[in-house]
C-alpha cells in the first residue's frame, strides 16, 4: 500500500508567495543563500585540511570528498566530547569562581559551534572568493588544498542538489 502525504492544511497566498521567493534565491547561483552555504563550506574544507596537514602530517596534496567527509565528522565528534568534558568541569566548579565559569561558558560556546559547522568560530570571517584567491600562495598551502575550488563546489552540488550548477 503506497501512502501519499498531503498537507493537512492548505498554504496561505502568503505562504505560497514566500515559498516561491525562496525557491527563486535557491535558482540563483549568485544569492545570499548560495553564496552563505558555499562560504560554510569553503570554511569546513579549510578546517579539516589545516586538521590532516598539521596534526597528521598530510603532505601538500588534493584533498578527496570523502576524506574531508570522514574529516569533519571527526571535527564534529571532537566538538562533541569537548562539549562534554567543558559541561562536566563547569558543574563540578563552585559558584564563586565567577571567572572560571565564565571562561568555561566561553569554551563550551566555542565547542558548540565546532561541532554544529565542522569549524571554529575563528574562521567565520573567512569566505569562499577570498580564500579561493589564496590557494597555492606559500603561506597557505597548510590551510588550503590545491583543489579547493573543486572540492568546495562538488560538495555544494552533492549537499543542495536544488542549487544551480557552479
Amino acid at each position: 500500500m503506497e501512502i501519499q502525504t498531503k498537507s493537512l492544511v492548505k498554504p496561505t497566498e502568503f505562504e505560497q508567495f514566500v515559498s516561491l521567493i525562496k525557491n527563486e534565491q535557491e535558482s540563483n547561483e549568485n544569492s545570499d543563500i548560495n553564496i552563505e552555504r558555499k562560504d560554510k563550506i569553503a570554511r569546513q574544507v579549510r578546517a579539516a585540511y589545516t586538521l590532516l596537514r598539521e596534526c597528521f602530517n598530510l603532505p601538500y596534496r588534493e584533498l578527496y570528498i570523502d576524506e574531508f567527509y570522514l574529516t569533519k565528522s571527526h571535527i564534529q565528534k571532537e566538538g562533541a566530547k569537548e562539549i562534554l568534558e567543558l559541561e562536566r568541569e563547569l558543574s563540578e566548579i563552585r559558584w564563586f569562581r565567577i571567572i572560571r565559569r565564565s571562561d568555561l561558558r566561553s569554551h563550551v560556546m566555542i565547542a558548540k559551534i565546532r561541532a554544529k559547522n565542522g569549524y571554529d568560530h575563528g574562521l567565520a570571517y573567512h569566505d569562499f572568493l577570498s580564500l579561493l584567491t589564496k590557494v597555492g600562495l606559500p603561506g597557505y598551502t597548510k590551510y588550503l588544498p590545491p583543489n579547493f575550488k573543486e572540492l568546495v563546489l562538488e560538495i555544494f552540488k552533492r549537499e543542495y542538489p536544488g542549487s544551480p550548477e557552479a
